[in-house]
Parts: structure tokens; sequence; C-alpha cells
């Protein structure tokens, strides 16, 4: 009984040693960077214009993107290097990149924002209503066959809402969205050929879509076919390289035993669709695009797996703003955009 009292009080002794030997190191810190005369804060607009040269690539992207001067921008990021106490920017040619330690910072600006993010969120929840600025981003079908429906009904239900639209390919819109030039974006995503999504996005998937063979009607081109192998001696319409939707399409090609031979490279989905009804093209189409695109053309569903899912991507803590929630709702539950209009 003793010696199991020693023990604790021991202990507690000991862990009372720690916290003041870690009070102690942590006040010689202070003390050190008053002495060197470093600051003992950072400037968190100078962060954030860190955070926007990671993103953005150069000096003159963030300077165009947040209309400052470029000299303005590297006098704002010499500053932040003086308070840090470290550099933060290296040459890399004709550009400058970040550091190891600006990576580091640019990293926990990135935090800082979300934790911004949420906090602005969880305060517009509390005003009750849904107003404001939303800036979406979505490819060609997904604009054209999936918002036109949606954007009625949220402008009939938020009038003090302005929505702003933008027609962009998933890497520009990603990219846009950690920038914080969009507040909500709309991706795809192939079997075999996930994206890849940066961190600091909060996504989830909206619906998973068939992708047919589109080709000219049936009775104009001769007999018709019915398994993807069948198609390989046709002209093929893909998206440009290094795209997901081309990656996929390539690698089903292959899988059926053929190298398509291309007619046709646009990522615009309605030049692809009447390539194909002239009989000059084929190719994989998404069941979305013919809600829009009125053609006579013949559709195969050459593999079960093919397929794309649609993901709503946005950036962690603002999940929770009441804009992005009722448009993400709408999205998730077509159903009730339907009601609307009375299908």
């Amino acid at each position: 009984m003793v010696a199991a009292a020693t023990r604790i009080i021991l202990n507690l002794f000991n862990v009372q040693i720690k916290r003041a030997f870690v009070a102690s190191i942590v006040q010689i810190c202070f003390t050190f960077e008053y002495a060197a005369g470093m600051p003992r804060h950072y400037d968190l607009d100078r962060m954030r214009l860190l955070r926007e040269l990671a993103h953005r690539g150069t000096m003159t992207a963030v300077a165009d993107a947040l209309a400052f001067s470029r000299s303005a921008v590297s006098q704002q990021l010499a500053q932040l290097e003086r308070e840090v106490g470290v550099p933060l920017l290296e040459k890399d040619g004709r550009r400058v990149r970040l550091t190891p330690e600006g990576l580091l910072v640019a990293e926990s600006a990135d935090r800082i924002v979300a934790e911004l993010e949420e906090l602005r969120a969880r305060i517009r929840c509390t005003q009750g209503s849904v107003r404001g600025r939303l800036r979406v981003a979505s490819m060609q079908t997904v604009t054209l066959g999936l918002l036109p429906d949606i954007l009625s009904v949220m402008r009939a239900s938020y009038p003090d809402l302005e929505i702003v639209t933008v027609q962009a390919e998933p890497d520009v819109a990603l990219s846009g969205l950690l920038v914080e030039d969009f507040d909500l974006v709309i991706t795809e995503s192939y079997p075999q050929w996930p994206v890849i999504y940066p961190p600091g996005v909060h996504t989830e998937k909206i619906q998973t879509e068939r992708m047919h063979v589109a080709s000219i009607a049936d009775g104009a081109g001769g007999a018709r076919r019915a398994t993807l192998a069948e198609f390989s001696e046709c002209r093929w319409a893909m998206e440009p390289e290094g795209t997901p939707a081309r990656e996929w399409a390539m690698n089903m090609c292959r899988a059926a035993g053929f190298i398509p031979i291309i007619g046709l490279e646009t990522a615009d989905m309605v030049s692809q669709a009447h390539y194909a009804a002239r009989g000059e093209v084929v190719a994989f189409l998404p069941e979305l695009l013919w809600r829009v695109v009125d053609l006579k053309v013949e559709l195969t569903d050459v593999d079960p797996d093919a397929c794309r899912e649609l993901h709503l991507t946005t950036r962690i803590g603002s999940e929770l703003d009441p804009a992005i929630s009722a448009f993400r709702d709408l999205l998730l539950h077509p159903e009730r955009v339907r009601h609307q209009f009375g299908q």
C-alpha cells in the first residue's frame, strides 16, 4: 500500500518535472526569437499568398488572379521570409519554387484556410438564409444536361443567392477549387482510371451513368454491331491525350483487342455526337448527353463496366455552407428537381 502510494507520488513528480522542462524550452525559444529579431507571429495574408503560389505555380499567375502587381506579390513574400526567418523560395530557371520550409508554410496555410472556411460556413448557418455568391464549375455534359433545372430551382428558392456557372474540364476545375476560384465542382471518374483528388477537398459520388458507343444510325451504316471488337475498323472520336476519359477509352479498346484509329480529338462531346451521327466516327458518349442532343444515332451497350461516375467536390470545411448544402441536396436527390417541374 505504501509502496503503491510512493510510486504514484513519484510519477506525479516526474510529470511535473517534464512539464516544467517543456515550458522552459518554449520560453528559451521565445527568448531566442526576440533576441534574433524574429516576430512571434506570421501574417496570414502573406501566408495565403505563398499558398496561392504553391497552387498556381508562378508569381504572374498569382498577381493576375488577385489583381496585384507582380512586384507587390514578390515584396509581400519577401516580408514573409523575414518573418519566418528562413528562405521560402528559390530560383528555378526563370521561375521560383518553394523550398522545403516554404512548402511547410503553404501546407499550414492550407489547414488555416480550411478552418476559416468551416468557421464562415458555420456562421452562415446561424443566419437562417441562403445568400451570397456560389461559383460552380462543371464539364460540358453536366453543364448542359444536369445543371439548368437545378439552377432554376435554386434561383426560385433562394432569390438572394447569386450563382455563377463555369464550364471547365476536371483538372482546371479542381485547381480553381483549391484557390477559391470555385466553391463547388463536378468531375468525372472512370473504372480503373479514378481521379486522384488533391489534399484539402471533400468529394462524394452523385451518380453513375452508362457509356455507350454512338455510331451512325442502323440502316445507314450496315449491320448493327453488338461488341466493342466489331468497331475495331472504325475511326474514333476521343478526348485529348492525358485525360481520364481518353485513357479509359483507350484501355477499353485495347482490352477488346485493338488500337483505335483516331479520327477526331476533342473534349466537346456534342461535336463528337454530331460526327458520329454523320458516320465520320464512333465514340464513347454518356447517357446524360442525350438529354440535350437530339440526333439519330445507334447506341451500343458494349460492356457492363462501360460507365462513368459523377462526383461533387468542395473544399474541406465549406460543405457546411447553406448554399453549397442546398445545391448538393438537389444534385443527390434529382427527384426533388423533377417534382418542381411536375415531372
